[in-house]
């Protein structure tokens, strides 16, 4: 696996040979939520791996610790120079590690780098953690409806702007 390194944690892209780890995180994911509106299509999503998470217009990293993985998370395309950031997760046993941060980083900069200028994502309001994640990377809430939910938060992120720890 090649990409971004940590002590002890590497990032990188997921490969065709990694899509069994990627749906069995996924689902943990998933389990943990336990919010079915957040996940239309989430079978099919699931099936078609690596779908609209293929390059070039997304992408899909894990991260590993010690050689055993740990998170993932990708992004794929919304609109031209618009994608959305999915599925950041970071297994319970990894947390506290900053895995969370970078990932979402090694997201940002490969959506910068294959083209975009805006990044999106869905998020809950009960995930404040995740709230305060996002915000501290210039992700701001927006007031643009995209989901019926009351609880769920819309937030968006400007590419053309540096990505700040």
């Amino acid at each position: 696996m090649t990409g971004v390194q940590f002590p002890g944690v590497q990032i990188g892209p997921a490969g065709p040979d990694d899509m069994d780890l990627v749906r069995a995180i996924f689902r943990e994911y998933a389990g943990w939520l336990q919010v079915d509106y957040c996940l239309q299509d989430f079978e099919a999503e699931l099936a078609g791996l690596p779908g609209d998470y293929a390059p070039p217009g997304g992408g899909l990293w894990l991260a590993w610790v010690d050689g055993e993985p740990a998170g993932c998370v990708g992004y794929r395309p919304l609109a031209p120079q618009i994608c959305e950031m999915k599925r950041l997760w970071v297994r319970e046993g990894y947390r506290g590690r900053r895995l969370g941060r970078r990932l979402a980083e090694t997201a940002l900069h490969a959506a910068r780098a294959a083209g975009y200028k805006q990044m999106s994502l869905e998020t809950l309001g009960f995930m404040a953690e995740a709230r305060r994640l996002y915000a501290s990377l210039g992700f701001a809430e927006t007031s643009r409806t995209g989901n019926p939910e009351d609880d769920v938060r819309l937030l968006e992120r400007d590419l053309t702007a540096p990505v700040t720890a």
